[in-house]
């Protein structure tokens, strides 16, 4: 009993703030697209975008506290009434039985997982943290010479303490990815049952929805169990499925119908592509490479009034995102971009040079071979024979391997039996090759950047799907295509037997009523720094998790208050003498 109240509480907390969120979605496609039926879904996301970046201007001024998120709340329930007749709901009513069936147990799965303990490692290390600083503060400046993590500018951990207040405070880390995730599952439904003549895109849509829940699976033990924590690895898996999911539903044939949900949905993804980035800086090529294709796609076929309205309101929101952004990231280290030591400003708080090219090299040599200092990783490439080991046995990389390698055999077979017509038949493939060089693109990116598989999201799985719908596309008799679309549902179905076998279902039964399991707890000790700062230090390891204000696992004992109270922020070394 005390499970299925907590399922219902998580629900509840879905259909508030997914109202609230696009509703506000609502209204800003209303002042742009006035006699437009509005994508339920796109509103949603559109939502999100925007309370993201008028959450980043708020914060620069105080915390985000119970009245900030009334008031944007109210703004956002109240849109959704007046527009709620002009939002298309009626998706649902297209899907098929069957569909509908396996959606709710998902969803009802996602309820449970979000009822499961905070145990993500970086969760105790920084992400309660960096919760706890929003909600509590104006962005201090010089946050990062407290804790190098707090200046990685993760605009995701202002959404997390959005939700976080209502209904009850401190309950939103459990249900904040999965209102995310679910919104993900709405998006493939409703842009996978809208009438359209390509049977790939169909069949690959078909594909889409087991995927984003074989993912979900894999955050218990492959990956680290990110649902019911404020990590933004769930948050960056949405936005990739959610970005991919919108450009393909964009590249529908002109029709009057299709036309206006083009608008919109190109809306989305550009809206997407800048929120992707300031929640995770490693998703910088795919977004920039998914905006690229959209704005090619939608200007070559719009008429040019409505491509230029379009386009130009994206890119003023995207721009504010933007500035607000980098000027946060400058705030916060006094760098533009975080940990990059190239980008320094010359600003009285900045992290210590050292410090940044310390922390960068850590997390480009963690990813490597974690547990081994970054001196012995970076200098050569013996990392990369245990790296392929760990990262090819993993379900998710089986699974995609399998897949990608089945597609690229048809295709080889393809054009050898017959060159000239199946070269003719890819030249009709462009979206699907376009999407699939972007998601090359963003695999060479993170190789080299920082390749560990969380930061990789879902892009090998969508560019070996982007390779099914060119084989697809290509396949002339019904037969054939029906063939190829049932073996890459029985390699999803092995992809699903080994997810479940590293994971389990790993359904959560709560002992108390709550909406979700409380979070850890660790011992503290206070220690004063040689200016008389007190600071929080975690004594048996280096999380500190929902600790009082300032912790830090890193005690320095140079660090020093640029004022009299926290909100003047943080820097290191002796107070200069004037």
């Amino acid at each position: 009993m005390n499970t299925l109240l907590g399922v219902l509480g998580i629900a509840l907390a879905w259909v508030f703030y997914g109202a609230t969120l696009a509703g506000l979605g609502a209204l800003f496609l209303r002042l742009i697209y006035r006699a437009r039926l509005l994508s339920f879904c796109c509103c949603f996301w559109i939502g999100l975008a925007l309370l993201v970046t008028a959450l980043q201007i708020v914060n620069l001024f105080c915390g985000i506290n119970l009245f900030v998120v009334r008031s944007i709340c109210f703004l956002g329930l109240l849109s959704f009434w007046l527009f709620r007749v002009r939002l298309d709901v009626t998706f649902w009513t297209r899907l098929k039985l069957w569909h509908k069936f396996l959606a709710v147990l998902a969803i009802l799965w996602i309820a449970d997982r979000s009822l499961a303990v905070p145990s993500v490692y970086d969760s105790g290390l920084y992400h309660f943290n960096s919760l706890r600083w929003a909600a509590e503060y104006p962005l201090p400046p010089g946050l990062g010479n407290l804790h190098g993590r707090l200046a990685f500018n993760q605009s995701y951990f202002l959404f997390v303490s959005f939700v976080n207040l209502l209904p009850k405070r401190g309950d939103g880390h459990g249900f904040a990815n999965s209102l995310l995730l679910v919104f993900t599952f709405i998006t493939i439904l409703e842009k996978g049952s809208e009438s359209t003549s390509d049977r790939a895109k169909r069949a690959v849509f078909l594909l889409l929805g087991p995927l984003l829940f074989f993912f979900a699976l894999l955050f218990n033990q492959t990956f680290e169990p990110g649902i019911s924590s404020p990590s933004p690895d769930v948050a960056m898996l949405c936005l990739q499925l959610t970005m991919f999911s919108l450009a393909l539903a964009a590249c529908d044939p002109n029709s009057s119908e299709v036309k206006g949900r083009q608008n919109i949905e190109i809306t989305g993804i550009l809206l997407l592509s800048g929120l992707a980035v300031t929640f995770k800086l490693s998703l910088i090529v795919f977004s920039v490479g998914v905006a690229s294709f959209a704005i090619a796609v939608y200007v070559s076929s719009a008429e040019r009034k409505d491509a230029l309205r379009c386009i130009l309101s994206s890119l003023v929101t995207l721009l504010i995102l933007s500035i607000t952004w980098v000027a946060r990231s400058v705030i916060a280290s006094g760098y533009l971009i975080y940990p990059l030591a190239v980008t320094a400003c010359p600003a009285s708080w900045k992290v210590p040079p050292d410090d940044v090219r310390e922390e960068a090299n850590w997390i480009f040599s963690w990813a490597r071979e974690p547990g081994v200092h970054w001196s012995k990783v970076l200098g050569d490439w013996s990392w990369f024979w245990p790296w392929f080991t760990r990262v090819t046995g993993r379900p998710d990389v089986i699974t995609a391997l399998y897949l990608l390698g089945f597609a690229a055999l048809l295709l080889v077979v393809l054009i050898v039996m017959s060159p000239n017509e199946t070269a003719k038949r890819l030249r009709k493939c462009g979206h699907f090759s376009a999407l699939g060089g972007v998601c090359i693109a963003a695999l060479c990116f993170w190789f080299l950047s920082a390749p560990d598989p969380r930061f990789l999201g879902a892009v090998f799985p969508l560019l070996s799907l982007c390779l099914l719908g060119m084989v697809l596309k290509v396949t002339e008799s019904n037969l054939g295509f029906s063939l190829l679309v049932t073996i890459a549902t029985v390699i999803f179905g092995f992809g699903y037997y080994l997810a479940l076998d590293a994971n389990g279902l790993g359904l959560i039964e709560l002992k108390k009523r709550q909406i979700g399991s409380r979070i850890p707890v660790c011992e503290l000790v206070p220690k004063v720094t040689d200016s008389g700062l007190r600071v929080w230090v975690p004594v048996a390891s280096d999380q500190t998790w929902d600790a009082p204000l300032p912790a830090t696992p890193y005690f320095r004992r140079d660090l020093r208050l640029r004022g009299n109270d926290l909100p003047s922020g943080f820097c290191r070394g002796a107070r200069s003498k004037d």
